[in-house]
């Protein structure tokens, strides 16, 4: 089932559980991980994104026999996602820093089964 997929995966989990201890944590805890968040994390993110564009440049290949559909569903499906998930928070009344996270955290999961659903032909995704 999609939804128990999209809901209980790993990476939801994580971060559904990363914003309650970061809720419960509050402010002030944050002042002692100041170093690791601050100065650290931008020199890990670097390393993290070049791999990601190393691996991204060995898979070109695969990006070529997906075809210009494929590519263009990649492109257009998350803005248009995006842009709904927006306007629905605007219509409920809730802010960007609802919102935006929100997108995040249903918005990833589904586009990314969504584009292995289309990869494969339509069959079972997972």
């Amino acid at each position: 089932m999609l939804a128990h997929e999209v809901l209980a995966g790993k990476a939801i989990v994580l971060l559904v559980g990363a914003l309650l201890i970061g809720w419960i944590w509050g402010a002030e805890g944050t002042e002692s991980l100041s170093k690791f968040y601050g100065d650290l994390f931008k020199g890990l993110l670097s390393l993290f994104l070049l791999g990601m564009g190393i691996l991204t440049a060995s898979r070109f290949d695969d990006l070529c026999r997906a075809g210009p559909y494929l590519v263009g569903f990649g492109i257009v499906l998350p803005i248009v996602s995006a842009a709904g998930g927006v306007l629905t928070g605007w219509w409920l009344g809730l802010s960007l820093g609802v919102t935006f996270p929100f997108n995040v955290l249903a918005g990833a999961p589904l586009y990314h089964q969504m584009a292995l659903l289309m990869y494969r032909g339509g069959g079972q995704a997972g």
